[in-house]
């Protein structure tokens, strides 16, 4: 028989069910039917329990061996299982287009064109994901161009970007991009810079979605306006070269497209979101092709850097990423948050004192005489005024104080293992000046210099700090881990200048913050950033 709990098979009558622990369960019958649970009762004959039932009704020897119509497991296992492989399949589906809708997979891009011995390369793509679309729009809605574009209907970067390139160009200004451009133009586009053999060689990329209709008027177009390439076509792409250059380009594509050079292709990786425009350059391809090897020493010769310009609802960004460089990371130690509430403008770089130690003797000689005058102990007073973190920063009403006549408020935080010698470097660079042009103090490791002794009490503390403003935030977000990052009270710079600006004055008078900061990573790795933050 089959308990009536799990249906498991019970071996003999009256005995538990070995799988659940189920009581004696006597009562399945041979014809498969396995009756209700005798209700539990004192009146009208009803069973307490199985064992009252089993008194009542006396097991034959058939019963040993009873027929029971077990549940259907099989079919229901099997509808699960059709059921989950249905829930995969809309699923699958589901992240097909809603990739497709974000622009997830995008096609050829021009860098699966263009040559893979390139040693650097720009691309702008009109028709990014659907979250960057949506972002840029709404960062650009108050520019006189976008306003427009939104009031005729659907916008069309393509024609807006359009509009702005032939502005004032006799011959394409009054073409009609109706007919003449949208019908084959496409949305990406991209160049590279290759070494041809000492000489630096460019080749440009057209995304075309007529390709016969597009190669024919782009050829047209050089005619026309006198400019000398040629057009080959190429994956849908239209190859823009110089003639006496075309067939090196193209032996150079044979040899491999950019989208095959695998240090290229970790870097955009690593980069992530290629957003509306992207760049990569190797800067020691550059040094081949240049033979210049100034700044080796610190690695600005080496290495690979790669972007992307990318938008938020409120914020226009031009992030990168840094790889491969030699020189000594610096350790992020600025005071940029640190300033006082109402900075107008800062700048903090660390490390500084200790790559001009590094450096110095690898430095040529014009660049030594050029501060040779300023009367300075070198390297040793430039590296102790430099120090392990130095921060300039000017206060919101600067402009308004210089135009006024009056004594801008400009102060220097230094964080030396010398401070009070970058205290006399200090004043010796000042010497000259009126007596009581810089206001000094050291405290510890720290200098703090303000031109007058108000601005100074302010820049070394006790009032409300510049990290505790939301722009601020918004603009240099990673500033304590940054070894060099900069801020710009928008805001107040612009109202400061007080010049009209016409049909843009209404989305430059939503700009709160312009700010840049550069984040160390990895050993030879870094992120840096370029933002404009907007409210």
């Amino acid at each position: 028989m089959n308990c009536p709990t799990c249906g498991h098979e019970v071996p003999d009558i009256g005995a538990p069910c070995p799988h659940c622990g189920h009581p004696e369960s006597p009562w399945a019958r041979p014809d498969g039917i396995v009756p209700a649970t005798p209700v539990t009762t004192t009146a009208g004959g009803g069973y307490g329990d199985p064992q009252q039932y089993l008194a009542a009704h006396p097991v034959t020897p058939v019963d040993r061996y009873p027929v029971v119509v077990a549940p259907p497991r099989k079919r229901s296992r099997l509808l699960a299982v059709l059921i989950g492989a249905l829930c995969i399949l809309l699923v699958g589906a589901g992240v097909a287009v809603a990739g497709g809708y974000l622009g997830w997979y995008g096609g050829k891009r021009p860098s699966d064109v263009l040559p893979g011995s390139a040693i650097s390369y720009g691309q702008i793509d009109l028709d990014p994901s659907l979250l960057q679309k949506t972002a840029a729009w709404q960062f650009l809605r108050d520019l006189p161009e976008v306003k427009t574009a939104v009031a005729a209907g659907l916008p069309d970067p393509k024609a807006v970007l359009w509009k702005l390139l032939v502005k004032h160009d006799d011959y394409f200004e009054n073409m009609d991009y109706e007919t003449a451009v949208l019908p084959w133009l496409g949305n990406r586009y991209g160049a590279v810079i290759v070494n041809d053999g000492g000489t630096p060689t460019w080749a440009g990329a057209v995304q075309l979605t007529d390709a016969e209709v597009g190669a024919r008027t782009l050829r047209t177009w050089a005619e026309k306006t006198g400019t000398n390439y040629d057009v080959t076509l190429r994956d849908g792409y239209a190859l823009l070269t110089e003639p006496k250059e075309t067939s090196f380009i193209l032996g150079e594509i044979t040899n491999g497209t950019l989208a095959d050079n695998p240090t290229f292709a970790a870097d955009f990786a690593a980069l992530g979101e290629p957003g509306i425009s992207a760049g990569w350059a190797d800067l020691g391809g550059w040094e081949k092709l240049s033979g210049q090897t100034i700044g080796s020493a610190i690695g600005v010769n080496q290495g690979r850097v790669a972007f992307a310009t990318r938008f938020t609802a409120d914020t226009l960004e031009v992030a990168g990423i840094t790889r491969g460089f030699t020189g000594a990371a610096a350790i992020p130690d600025g005071d940029l948050g640190l300033l006082p509430a109402d900075t107008g403008a800062a700048v903090s770089i660390t490390g500084a004192g200790k790559a001009i130690a590094e450096a110095w003797s690898q430095l040529p000689q014009t660049a030594k005489d050029s501060v040779a005058d300023l009367k300075l102990n070198l390297p040793e007073d430039l590296v102790a005024l430099l120090g392990n973190s130095l921060t300039l920063a000017a206060s919101a009403h600067t402009i308004q104080q210089f135009m006024s006549s009056s004594t801008p408020e400009v102060g220097l935080r230094v964080n030396s293992d010398n401070a009070s010698r970058a205290e006399q470097v200090l004043h010796t660079l000042a010497d000259g000046t009126s007596p009581e042009s810089v206001y000094t103090t050291v405290n510890g490791s720290v200098l703090v210099a303000g031109t007058t002794a108000d601005y100074r009490d302010r820049v070394a503390g006790g009032g409300p700090r510049l990290a505790d403003q939301e722009w601020f935030a918004k603009t240099v977000p990673d500033h304590t881990r940054a070894t060099f990052a900069a801020w710009v009270d928008a805001k107040a710079a612009l109202s400061n200048l007080g010049s009209d600006a016409g049909d843009y004055s209404e989305f430059l008078s939503t700009l709160r913050g312009w700010g840049s900061e550069f984040v160390p990573g990895a050993p030879g790795e870094g992120a840096w950033s370029l933002r404009v933050v907007r409210a």
